[in-house]
């Protein structure tokens, strides 16, 4: 818009002192209150007349339309003194509006640059986003994992401690057992022992009686007592 808003300007103040340049662009409404018509008849004219039709850069920018010199000054001339149009500037006024527009028009490229870098970096930070929710998605989903598997563990751990303790029980209670064993095992020792002296004893008692009956027996043998009968008296058992 603006590069034909500046070659409009350009061709209508420059070119027409030069005489080279035999029209302007204007929109039609423009146009209208040039040559005091309604805009739809301006529409229907150029097309009949074939004037140059030229799209403007951007969609929202109106079309215009290249209406000869030869009308506008016709309609001009027709116009009363004080209704008459300002004159057309010189290519001096022109040239301060000109500079003002490429500056405007850069301005307009900068700001464009400007707002596709924000653009291209908001698409990034979405990028980014969806990554980071997925990372997180993934962190939630092993933390979940790991607490269940430490959860399995704390409940195998659990049983198995429980299986240590009765085990340390079992194993408490057969040393005690051990211990009344071992207990039992010494008092028998200790009866047979005890035994095997009363065996021991017997037996020796036992054999100083056989061997004083056999002294006996000889004496008796040796003193022979009337009637048959011997004295009892001193017979040890």
């Amino acid at each position: 818009m603006m590069k034909s808003s500046l070659s409009a300007l350009l061709g209508a103040h420059i070119l027409s002192d030069m005489e080279i340049y035999e029209g302007e662009l204007l929109t039609y409404r423009e146009a209208g209150q040039r040559l005091r018509l309604h805009p739809d008849t301006i529409m229907r004219r150029a097309k009949r007349h074939g004037w140059e039709r030229v799209e403007g850069n951007a969609k929202t920018d109106p079309v215009r339309i290249r209406v000869p010199a030869s009308v506008l000054d016709a309609a001009q001339t027709s116009v009363p003194d004080k209704a008459r149009r300002t004159p057309r500037m010189s290519a001096d006024a022109v040239a301060p509006l000109a500079a003002a527009l490429e500056r405007q028009e850069i301005s307009n490229k900068e700001l464009q640059a400007a707002l596709d870098a924000a653009r291209a970096e908001r698409a990034l930070a979405q990028i980014d986003a969806a990554k980071a929710d997925t990372m997180r998605h993934a962190a939630e989903k092993s933390a979940a994992e790991l607490a269940r598997r430490l959860e399995t563990e704390e409940t195998e751990r659990r049983t198995f401690q429980g299986q240590t303790d009765a085990l340390r029980a079992e194993l408490s209670a057969a040393e005690i057992h051990v211990a009344e064993l071992k207990t039992t095992l010494a008092d028998l020792e200790i009866r047979l022992q005890a035994a095997s002296k009363d065996d021991r004893d017997r037996t020796l008692w036992k054999e100083s009686a056989a061997h004083r009956i056999r002294v006996l027996e000889h004496q008796l043998a040796d003193a022979k007592i009337p009637g048959g009968q011997v004295k009892r008296w001193w017979w040890p058992f």
